[in-house]
């Protein structure tokens, strides 16, 4: 993703939260810092995740990732209009998924195993 793009993302996050915590209360400022570290979290899950999958894939199956990867995004938004606790869900999904990736990035070659 260009970083022009990551910016915008970044700020339509924050934009989209503090309106949800306006539709709600009169506070909604909180929700500029919210929705930016929410983005900022998804970003760098995301990202990370799909560049250690491209990594194991053929050619074929590292353009279909993209496909796969902006239908889960469009799921999980559609997901969370409809129940809002679903977006809950995916911030903690997505947190352990960071931190699973960050754990097991030190493992390389972890399982492979070479006979003789």
């Amino acid at each position: 993703m260009g970083a022009a793009v990551a910016g915008l993302a970044l700020g339509v996050g924050a934009l989209l939260f503090a309106g949800a915590l306006a539709d709600h209360s009169d506070t909604w400022w909180p929700g500029l810092a919210g929705g930016l570290l929410c983005a900022l979290l998804a970003q760098v899950t995301v990202r990370d995740l799909l560049r250690r999958t491209r990594a194991r894939l053929d050619p074929e199956a590292r353009e279909a990732l993209t496909v796969y990867a902006d239908g889960a995004s469009l799921l999980l938004a559609i997901l969370a209009i409809l129940a809002p606790p679903v977006s809950v869900l995916a911030i903690a999904a997505l947190a352990w998924l960071l931190v699973s990736g960050r754990r097991r990035a030190g493992e390389k070659y972890a399982g492979l195993r070479i006979l003789r």
